[in-house]
């Protein structure tokens, strides 16, 4: 049996300021992300968040950002800076400067 509109925990709230859609699964989210903000898929904003904390990582973010379509959902850089951090990748300034 479905669920109705009103038994759906919609836990997964949209990161954009001006948005205030939530949804009940992160495939909606991403979805909503990807259609109305204009975000691409999961998958490709992973990709480009992790490219550009290499980069500047490695110094060469300055080569790189003019090329780079910035439209990342809030939030996005900090998750995969906070993730090269806990692996030892990154320090806690470098994930500041690079916020």
């Amino acid at each position: 049996m479905r669920r109705t509109a009103k038994e759906i925990n919609r836990s997964f709230v949209c990161p954009y300021e001006s948005c205030s859609k939530n949804y009940g699964s992160e495939g909606s989210l991403n979805l909503h992300i990807k259609i109305k903000h204009n975000g691409g898929n999961k998958t490709d904003r992973e990709k480009l968040a992790i490219n550009l904390v290499n980069a500047h990582l490695n110094g060469t973010i300055d080569e790189h950002i003019d090329f780079v379509d910035l439209d990342l959902p809030p939030g996005t850089l900090s998750k995969v800076a906070a993730k090269h951090a806990k692996h030892g990748l990154m320090d806690e300034q470098e994930e500041a400067r690079l916020m």
